[in-house]
């Protein structure tokens, strides 16, 4: 096999696995940092062989699905003066620019003294994220969040916790109720971060200094989406040195 012909390949993939790196986005990446290239199904091959076998358990395989709400009760509109998702300007719902981010808390059980407050942008796909003390303290997680960074534009569901989203002073727009599935970026970053979260697990089990190591390394992940580089990569190369309103 390929793979164990070349030890340098070999200790590349094997790293990145216990990074919690995809094979394919291990393959993707490999010739940007090594300048050799095995195909991802290759290392599934691998994986699944004699050699490999004893690090199968870093695959990611948990999958998750957004379930179907029925019977929803609707409450009464407690958020004022609403622009919804679909008056978002085309430069946004295209990536087409640096800045426009999406936002949402991490759902956990009712007996939990603390979430998580998180934030994506959507053209580097970077997550940032903060751990508040209650779901009504969400405003206080995002200043925290966006406190000198150049945001162009935010977009939030429509849950209760949102409804002093003029104390941020960034043009926000909301998806219709019960359809937080519109800012699916956010949505996904939620998944991923649930893969070292269970849902059935309260955040105070993990300390601020945990929860910033897990979020940096899914901004460590290399996307196919940013031509294998990492998400970090992006938002700090293009978001941060060039301004909110860079684009491409």
């Amino acid at each position: 096999m390929k793979i164990r012909r070349d030890i340098e390949v070999e200790n590349y993939i094997r790293k990145k696995l216990k990074l919690s790196w995809s094979p394919e986005s291990i393959a993707g990446r490999m010739k940007l940092d090594i300048g050799k290239s095995v195909h991802y199904t290759v290392i599934y091959k691998y994986l699944y062989g004699q050699y490999g076998q004893d690090m199968r358990g870093y695959l990611r395989y948990k999958q998750y699905g957004r379930k179907k709400r029925t019977n929803v009760k609707r409450t009464k509109e407690i958020i004022k003066n609403r622009v919804f998702i679909d008056k978002r300007p085309r430069v946004i719902a295209e990536r087409r620019r640096y800045g426009d981010f999406e936002t949402d808390t991490m759902g956990y059980p009712k007996w939990a003294k603390e979430t998580l407050a998180a934030a994506i942008e959507r053209k580097s796909r970077f997550i940032l994220s903060k751990k508040i003390s209650r779901l009504k303290n969400a405003m206080e997680g995002f200043k925290d969040i966006f406190q000198s960074l150049p945001v162009q534009s935010l977009t939030f569901d429509s849950g209760p916790e949102n409804a002093r989203y003029k104390e941020l002073g960034i043009k926000t727009f909301f998806c219709h109720p019960y359809s937080a599935w519109e800012k699916g970026a956010v949505e996904n970053a939620f998944k991923l971060i649930r893969e070292y979260i269970p849902k059935k697990r309260p955040l105070e089990n993990y300390t601020d200094e945990e929860i910033s190591a897990i979020i940096d390394t899914i901004n460590g992940r290399p996307r196919k989406c940013l031509n294998w580089l990492t998400p970090k990569e992006v938002f700090y190369a293009n978001f941060l040195n060039s301004g909110c309103c860079a684009s491409g």
